[in-house]
């Protein structure tokens, strides 16, 4: 389980926003259906390629204010050409101006085309805003469109689509079996072990918020076995991988909370530290969810988002949790 720290929630929003179709006369398209275009096809001019690619070494570089007035200016130049606005909404995103990031990708969506990265891209903003029926929407837009087409990079399109679509209908709730669903099928087609080995926690996950973890219990005891042996024919990753492999135990009932996390404050770093703590209260919360501890699970949770230092998916789950936990008024004594 590979740690996925925060930047590279720009990194990932850059990688959708650069893949945009962009048309130098194009009207607004309110009926247009989505397009699965996902290449920069056409600039208008120039001096919009250039004024672009000035503001995404800005932003590459973090200096995210200037890259903004950049796009300020673009946006004042052309303000019938979408590009600008897409650019804008990434850093208004990273800088949590999110209803101004929904602002900007919503403008963009109406000057079109109608591409599904914009929709992809819409969709995790919907996601940090906590919107989740609209972000699963947004998502399902592009995987309809993706079944409809035949890009031929179609198949990793779809996977990390269909993982954003699984944390939106984790947050949005009712829908667990779906969830299940796409998570079992993204272990199954992805062809790397260490994946496998964190959709195993995800779809745990599911299953403890409901109260049955144990239903999962066997195929995460196989997972975290295979695991160990992976390991141990792997010494680049050991020190890395043998904590997972404890966080692993720990869901098993094999090894305490005390020891749990002895290891995690025993990282090499205070990042990877945060990291091994973002996940060991994410999991002690969730493991007392499953026990019908309300109170301590939303304790955990909160620790955990405390001590995000990226882990994407554990974060979007924690923060989905967390709110259907506060929707729910814990009772006197809990509290």
């Amino acid at each position: 389980m590979t740690p996925v720290p925060r930047p590279s929630i720009l990194a990932i929003v850059l990688a959708l926003f650069l893949s945009v179709a962009v048309s130098p006369k194009h009207s607004p398209a309110a009926e247009e259906k989505p397009s699965q275009a996902y290449v920069i096809e056409q600039l208008a001019n120039d001096e919009q390629k250039k004024m672009a690619q000035s503001a995404l070494n800005k932003m590459e570089a973090g200096e995210l204010a200037e890259a903004e007035k950049i796009l300020d200016g673009m946006i004042a130049k052309y303000p019938d050409v979408s590009l600008g606005y897409h650019y804008r909404s990434i850093m208004r995103s990273y800088q949590d101006n999110l209803e101004g990031a929904l602002s900007d990708i919503n403008r963009t969506l109406y000057l079109g085309p109608k591409i599904i990265a914009k929709y992809r891209s819409r969709g995790l903003i919907y996601l940090q805003l906590q919107r989740y029926a609209e972000a699963a929407a947004d998502f399902r837009v592009v995987l309809d469109t993706l079944a409809g087409g035949e890009d031929t990079t179609v198949d990793e399109n779809a996977r990390e689509t269909e993982d954003l679509l699984a944390i939106a209908l984790f947050g949005d709730g009712g829908q667990d079996d779906e969830v299940i669903r796409l998570l079992q099928k993204a272990r199954k087609s992805r062809n790397d072990a260490g994946w496998s080995y964190q959709y195993a926690f995800q779809i745990w996950t599911v299953y403890a918020r409901q109260g049955k973890a144990h239903v999962y219990v066997p195929e995460l005891k196989q997972a975290v076995e295979s695991e160990m042996v992976r390991v141990a024919a792997n010494k680049v990753e050991k020190p890395a991988q043998e904590w997972h492999i404890m966080m692993g135990r720990y869901l098993l009932g094999q090894v305490s909370e005390a020891d749990l996390m002895s290891k995690a404050s025993a990282a090499d770093s205070e990042s990877e530290k945060k990291s091994r703590l973002q996940l060991y209260y994410f999991y002690m919360g969730m493991k007392a969810l499953d026990a019908g501890d309300k109170a301590t699970a939303q304790k955990h949770l909160q620790a955990s988002l405390d001590n995000k230092q990226g882990r994407r998916n554990e974060v979007f789950f924690a923060q989905g949790q967390l709110a259907r936990l506060k929707k729910t008024p814990l009772p006197a004594e809990a509290r």
